[in-house]
């Protein structure tokens, strides 16, 4: 099916760039200690690069009535139809972006009607294990939830942990929360009005690395943010 190889090409897009050595924004006006996402050492962010620490930031609670099933598997890229609901026959619907950590949301709606919930920007989705990567959303997601006892919903985030794993059907995450670091609110005040594919886009990918590793926003960075359709 075309949304399977889609997803395909994205994955191995991203895992190109991740196994990116040597590479740098010199002669672009980036900085010289850019890397593509390689980790340069311990950072000072609990969670985020090669840290081993939980993320840290506020709490997000969900609307009142609704309840998400943890642990949250990772889902197949080549089965995502096992993320629907029964009596869905289209492919289902798709959430965010990224290809490194893809989740299977599940829901619990106990009010007998749809609930609209808002996942903010910057809201961290945590791995059970150090072996695999957390997951990080750049873009508010807005996922209506039916008025079903139980729903399910994909989710697609970013990687904050190069040197890791990335999601897998066998992966267990948990909702986290949400970061506070400005770096990243200001990544998030420049996509905010900007159309971001739900499918792979390595140059947010590369981004975010640099802020998991406190580097900032490089020159190339804000030039392919700046070079995104507004909404």
């Amino acid at each position: 099916m075309n949304w399977r190889r889609t997803r395909l090409v994205g994955l191995m897009a991203t895992l190109v760039l991740a196994a990116c050595s040597g590479c740098s924004d010199k002669g672009d006006g980036g900085d010289d200690d850019d890397d593509d996402g390689q980790n340069t050492g311990d950072t000072n962010r609990p969670g985020f690069a090669s840290s081993d620490k939980r993320p840290e930031g506020v709490p997000f609670a969900l609307p009142a009535g609704l309840e998400l099933v943890e642990p949250i598997p990772g889902i197949d890229m080549f089965k995502l139809e096992d993320c629907r609901d029964e009596d869905e026959t289209e492919p289902p619907q798709e959430h965010g972006s990224g290809d490194l950590v893809q989740l299977c949301l599940n829901f619990r709606n106990n009010t007998g009607a749809p609930i609209t919930v808002e996942f903010p920007p910057g809201i961290i989705f945590e791995s059970e294990t150090t072996d695999t990567q957390h997951g990080i959303l750049v873009q508010r997601a807005s996922i209506v939830v039916p008025a079903k006892p139980v729903s399910y919903k994909l989710l697609y985030l970013y990687c904050l942990n190069n040197s890791r794993s990335e999601s897998s059907p066998s992966s267990r995450y948990r909702k986290g929360p949400v970061t506070q670091y400005a770096d990243f609110k200001e990544l998030f005040a420049l996509l905010e009005n900007k159309k971001i594919p739900t499918k792979l886009t390595p140059e947010l990918q590369q981004a975010v690395y640099h802020l998991t590793r406190n580097e900032g926003l490089s020159a190339s960075d804000r030039a392919y943010i700046n070079s995104l359709p507004n909404k």
